[in-house]
Formats: structure tokens, C-alpha cells, sequence
């Protein structure tokens, strides 16, 4: 009835103030002023709510596993690095506030909401420019999570074959779609499946379209639809797999001293 939260953190501090509630009749009056602005301030909340906070991950449970290195990932450091990057929108939205409310509002906002912000955010710009400078961000789209190639020559290499993986798997995907009359980006999928690698998936709806094809292999029906390949793209699926193992294997030294270096600002 109460959970409104659109992060994890914001539900784990909801339950702790039903829990431990306020005592201190000034702390609940300035609680309730803050409150009150949001209340009153369609937009400020949507955009903190919809756009910002709906994106933070769940911040504790990430530097509890960074700590313990051993069960993180490069993975991690980004969904850190996705959380730093929007604090700055966060205290852009509080700012803006503050700077048309009155004396009373202005205190609020200061001591609650944006200088604990800004004093805590500040030295994480290091961080952020750590992970600019190692993480390929690029790839980041393609749901990888990889070193900056640039970093080793084995790794340009992987990088560059990955590539022309990437292209070729893009061409059959438009061969298929244009055979079948089907929209590409809207009907046919090309997606990266954890059981079969590289595949294309249409919705059940649509299962109908891929019959009688012989040179269409059928891999699997789930609720999302079915998914299915060719012999090319099962080939290079298979290539893509191995590369990326060898390039992970390659850059494992360095994501280590990057998830160490991030465990530092825990």
C-alpha cells in the first residue's frame, strides 16, 4: 500500500522508516516540507521518479559483492558506472528546485539532499574516469561487458574479428527477414540467446512464417516466441563464442584490478 519506490534502496529505506519512525518533532517537520514540495511539484517528481531513481540499481548489494571480488564482474563496475552518470541529473533536478524556493525550502534542500550529494559524488569522478578509460562503453549496446581493446594487441585482434561477426550476423538477419517479408526491427529479432548464442526469434504469432523453410532450424518455443537459426549463423555464433572466451580470458587480469580499484570506494 505504501511502496511507491522505483529502486531497491528507496524500498529498503521506506521499511526502515516504518520500522525506526521519526521522534524529533523538527525532523518531522522538515521531513514533511520536503515531502510536500514533492507532493506539490508534478514534474520535479515524475522526472526523479520515471526518469532518474527508476534507473539506480540496487547500490549495496553491488558493493557487497565487490568486495568479495571473487563473485564479481565487469558487469558490476558499469551498473556502478550507470548509477554515477545520473547523479549529476539527480542534483541538477534538486538544484533547480533550490533555486526558486524560498529561505526555508533552500535550507532543506542543502542540508537533506545536495551537499550530502555533492560531498559523497565528488570523489567518485575518479571512478567514473576509471571506467571511461578501461571499459569499451561502445559495446556496452550489444549487452557485452568488455576492456577497451586498444589496451592489447591480442585483444585487437578479438575485437576486430568480433566485428566482422557482428556485420556478417546483421547481414544474414536482413537476408532472412527480406525472404520471409518480414519487418526486421519490428518482427524478426536478432538476439544474443544464453542457450543457443547467437539466434533470431519471431513471436508465436508470426511461428507461421518460418515453416517449410528446411534451411531455417528450429531451436526452441517459449512464451516469448521461437527461436531459430542457420547453418551460417549457427557456424559464426559458435566462432563468436569461442573469440569472446578467448578475449575474456585475455582481459581478465585487468578487469580484477578494476573491480579492485572499484571496491575502494565502496
Amino acid at each position: 500500500l505504501l511502496n511507491y519506490c522505483k529502486s531497491v534502496g528507496g524500498s529498503r529505506l521506506l521499511n526502515q522508516w516504518i520500522k525506526q519512525p521519526l521522534i524529533e518533532l523538527d525532523d518531522i517537520l522538515a521531513r514533511h516540507q520536503l515531502v510536500e514540495m514533492l507532493v506539490e511539484d508534478t514534474q520535479l517528481r515524475s522526472t526523479l521518479q520515471d526518469d532518474l531513481l527508476i534507473s539506480i540499481p540496487d547500490i549495496r548489494k553491488l558493493n557487497k559483492k565487490l568486495t568479495k571480488s571473487t563473485y564479481a564482474n565487469l558487469e558490476d563496475v558499469v551498473r556502478i558506472y550507470q548509477f554515477l552518470i545520473k547523479v549529476p541529473d539527480i542534483l541538477d533536478q534538486l538544484e533547480s528546485k533550490y533555486n526558486e524556493a524560498d529561505d526555508e525550502l533552500k535550507i532543506l534542500l542543502d542540508v537533506n539532499w545536495i551537499s550530502p550529494i555533492k560531498e559523497l559524488s565528488t570523489p567518485l569522478l575518479k571512478l567514473q574516469e576509471l571506467v571511461e578509460t578501461t571499459v569499451d562503453l561502445e559495446s556496452l549496446d550489444r549487452h557485452e561487458f568488455v576492456i577497451k581493446p586498444d589496451y592489447d594487441e591480442k585483444l585487437l585482434q578479438y575485437r576486430a574479428r568480433l566485428d566482422e561477426i557482428q556485420q556478417q550476423l546483421k547481414e544474414i538477419h536482413l537476408q532472412v527477414a527480406d525472404d520471409l517479408g518480414l519487418d526486421a526491427e519490428k518482427k524478426l529479432k536478432l538476439e544474443l540467446n544464453s542457450n543457443h548464442g547467437w539466434c533470431m526469434r519471431v513471436t508465436r504469432n508470426e511461428e507461421r512464417a518460418i515453416r517449410d523453410k528446411n534451411y531455417l532450424k528450429q531451436l526452441q518455443t517459449v512464451k516469448a516466441g521461437v527461436f531459430f537459426t542457420t547453418d551460417k549463423m549457427s557456424e559464426i555464433s559458435l566462432e563468436s563464442s569461442q573469440i569472446q572466451n578467448k578475449y575474456n580470458k585475455q582481459q581478465s587480469s585487468l578487469v580484477k584490478e578494476i573491480i579492485s580499484i572499484t571496491s575502494t570506494y565502496s
